[in-house]
C-alpha cells in the first residue's frame, strides 16, 4: 500500500513497540535488533526513557526509529492544560475508556508536541503509530493520517473500514500477535512461512525486566519470552530460507 518495492517479492518490518518505556526494555529491544530480526522500533516520546532509548538508537544506524504516539500513558509532552480533554486532575493521560471525551484539537497539540521532542533529539521518524492501537478510534485516526500525510512518513495500518481521510502509505499486511503464549516460537514460524508477497509488519513486544517496567506496564515477564522467541536462531534461519528480506519503514 503506496510501497514501491517489487510486489512479488516478500518484504518483512518486524517493528518492537514501547521503546522507551523502560531502560529493561530498551535493552532488549537493542538486542532483538542486534541478534538480526527485529529492524525497526517505535519509540514513546513522552517516557521518561526516551532519551535513553535514543542514545541507543544512535550506535545502531541500521535501526529504524518510528514515534508510537501515545494518549494512554503517562504525561504529555504539551502543558496539560493545553490538552484537557485527554488529562485527569493529576496532568496524567486518561485510560482508553474516556476515549469518547478526546477532542481533535487535543489529540492534534499532543501528536505534534511529540513529533517535535523526537525530531529535536536529532532522528527523523521511519513511520508513525500508535500505543494501545489508539488509531482505531476515528479522533485519533483522522489526526494521525492528516499528520503522517503532512510530514510523509507511513503509518501502521488500521482497520479497512476507518471513516475519515484515506490511510497515509503503509504497508500491505499487518501481523499483530504474541509470541509468549503456547508455543510462541512455532507461532511465529507459521506466521513467517505464510507470509505473502508484498510489503508486511510483524508487530512484537521484545524486552527486559526491570523495576520501571513492573510499574509501567501489564506486560513484563511476557516481554522477555518474546525477546527470546525473537532471538532464537531458528527464527533469522526460516528468513532466510523463505526468501523474505527484512527492511525497516524508512526503506518503503
Amino acid at each position: 500500500m503506496g510501497s514501491g518495492l517489487p510486489k512479488l517479492r516478500k518484504f518483512l518490518i518486524v517493528n518492537a513497540d514501547d521503546f522507551g518505556l523502560s531502560p529493561g526494555l530498551n535493552r532488549g529491544i537493542i538486542k532483538a535488533h542486534c541478534a538480526g530480526v527485529v529492524l525497526s522500533t517505535s519509540v514513546m516520546a513522552n517516557m521518561t526513557w526516551f532519551f535513553d532509548a535514543m542514545c541507543l538508537a544512535q550506535k545502531v544506524p541500521d535501526l529504524g526509529v518510528g514515534m508510537h504516539f501515545n494518549v494512554t500513558e503517562g504525561k504529555p509532552v504539551s502543558s496539560p492544560g493545553q490538552v484537557p480533554s485527554l488529562v485527569d486532575d493529576s496532568g496524567q493521560f486518561f485510560s482508553m475508556a474516556y476515549a469518547s471525551q478526546w477532542r481533535k484539537e487535543d489529540v492534534d497539540k499532543e501528536l505534534e508536541a511529540q513529533w517535535a521532542k523526537f525530531t529535536a533529539s536529532g532522528f527523523r521518524p521511519t513511520h508513525l503509530n500508535s500505543h494501545h492501537h489508539v488509531q482505531r478510534y476515528p479522533t485519533v485516526y483522522e489526526a494521525m493520517v492528516i499528520f503522517a500525510n503532512q510530514v510523509q512518513v507511513p503509518m501502521r495500518l488500521t482497520g479497512p473500514d476507518m471513516p475519515g481521510p484515506r490511510h497515509a502509505p503503509s504497508t500491505d499486511c499487518l501481523i499483530n500477535d504474541v509470541y509468549f503464549v503456547g508455543e510462541g516460537l512455532n507461532r511465529l514460524l507459521l506466521h513467517l512461512d505464510r507470509l505473502q508477497p508484498g510489503v508486511t509488519e510483524l508487530v512484537c513486544h521484545p524486552g527486559y525486566v526491570d523495576e520501571y517496567l513492573i510499574v509501567a506496564s501489564t506486560w513484563s515477564e511476557v516481554r522477555e519470552i518474546e525477546l527470546q522467541v525473537l532471538t532464537n536462531p531458528l527464527v533469522l534461519a526460516a528468513i532466510h530460507s523463505l526468501d523474505i528480506e527484512l527492511i525497516h519503514y524508512g526503506q518503503l
